[in-house]
């Protein structure tokens, strides 16, 4: 299993407004009121920025690498992405662990017997489509219309 950070964020519009609230937060302002009051994304704003375990491959590159660097308790400096800028504190840490093949042994079955009906699948439409002369009336098919087409002329 992947190791995962739990984090929270406060998500602003520009690097000034990030700086201004990480000056607040090393003055001892409480992380997740300024979350509150501050962040853009309010769906986790609401929970004073907490977004909860995730594991890697979740997040945007730039905001996964930061959370994983930070030590627990950590604040990060303003992070930019394509929403904007973060302040990111990571809250919790579980370490990556292997897990014994008799609890992973169901879920490798059932993904390999995925594969297998996946591959079988494709193969009988191949066959079928190999079979089967298809044409395609285009002249009929451009002079048709879609529900949606026939609405908008109406």
């Amino acid at each position: 299993t992947g190791a995962e950070v739990k984090a929270r964020h406060i998500l602003v519009d520009t690097e000034e407004k990030a700086n201004d609230i990480l000056n607040s937060i090393i003055k001892g302002e409480s992380f997740a009121e300024l979350a509150k009051t501050f962040s853009m994304d309010k769906g986790s704003a609401q929970n004073g920025g907490d977004l909860g375990f995730f594991s890697r491959g979740r997040m945007i590159p730039e905001f996964e690498e930061t959370a994983f660097s930070l030590k627990k308790g950590e604040v990060s400096k303003p992070v930019k992405t394509t929403y904007g800028y973060h302040l990111i504190e990571t809250t919790d840490k579980r370490e990556g662990s292997q897990i014994q093949f008799e609890e992973a042994k169901e879920n490798i079955k059932n993904q390999l017997l995925k594969e297998k009906q996946k591959a079988l699948f494709e193969s009988y439409i191949e066959t079928l489509k190999n079979k089967t002369d298809i044409k395609t009336d285009e002249e009929r098919l451009s002079n048709m219309k879609l529900p949606w087409e026939a609405a908008e002329q109406q």
